[in-house]
């Protein structure tokens, strides 16, 4: 009896002390707020005057790729800049805003598809979302949420936040059919196993104000954006 006493005093304390640790806590209150992607990256955000483009692979296969406003998360608001709005709970409360910019590709007969997010968030973090292969998910066998056919990245921790942990590289320049391209972003699947990277490219590369510059679907063949 002693023994169950004692356990009860034990979880009394425990409740006391997380409902007192609760009420000393400060609730921030985040309605209407506005959270901006970060000047330092907007910079990778895509001039999209340029609706498509073609793009050619090794073996001189072209093809061409346009932006598909249908592929967007939003869409009710299919625009590639806009705010969207999400609700915090907990020690943050309210509805507030982020800033995104979004902008789907897909190839006219490969059925190559991508997307490219950029979003600002609290605490003057922005993250980065890379998205493939949507239009390859079998909803009949598995939920959505199983397949991992997006890659996320913390521009403020430097950090990869999804389950698929590719490499991510940074570089200033790149020349491709004696175009240079600025701002790299080079995501690289290749270290990974066919299991875990779900049907993505061996490696995607995007170019700062320009986009979609080079991907890598198998081995041994390249796909290059045209000049």
């Amino acid at each position: 009896m002693n023994h169950i006493q004692l356990n009860k005093q034990i979880v009394g304390l425990i409740v006391f002390s997380f409902v007192f640790l609760l009420c000393s806590c400060e609730i921030e209150y985040i309605d209407g707020n506005k959270y901006y992607i970060v000047n330092d990256i907007r910079k990778y955000m895509v001039d999209t005057t340029q609706s498509s483009f073609n793009m050619t692979d090794n073996n001189q296969i072209s093809e061409t790729f346009y932006i598909d406003k249908s592929g967007f998360n939003y869409l009710d608001n299919p625009y590639y800049h806009y705010f969207s709005s999400f609700q915090a709970s907990g020690y943050i409360q309210g509805r507030a805003f982020a800033e995104s910019f979004n902008i789907a590709y897909k190839s006219r007969f490969s059925g190559y598809d991508f997307k490219f997010e950029i979003t600002g968030w609290m605490d003057n973090v922005t993250i980065l979302t890379v998205k493939w292969g949507e239009n390859k998910v079998e909803f009949g066998k598995r939920e959505w949420s199983e397949n991992d056919y997006w890659f996320v990245y913390d521009f403020a921790r430097k950090k990869i936040t999804s389950k698929i942990k590719p490499e991510i590289v940074f570089h200033d320049s790149m020349t491709l059919k004696n175009k240079t391209y600025y701002d790299i972003i080079e995501i690289d699947f290749s270290k990974l196993s066919k299991t875990k990277r779900e049907n993505a490219p061996l490696k995607i590369y995007f170019a700062g104000k320009v986009g979609l510059i080079k991907f890598v679907p198998y081995d041994n063949i390249e796909v290059v954006r045209n000049n």
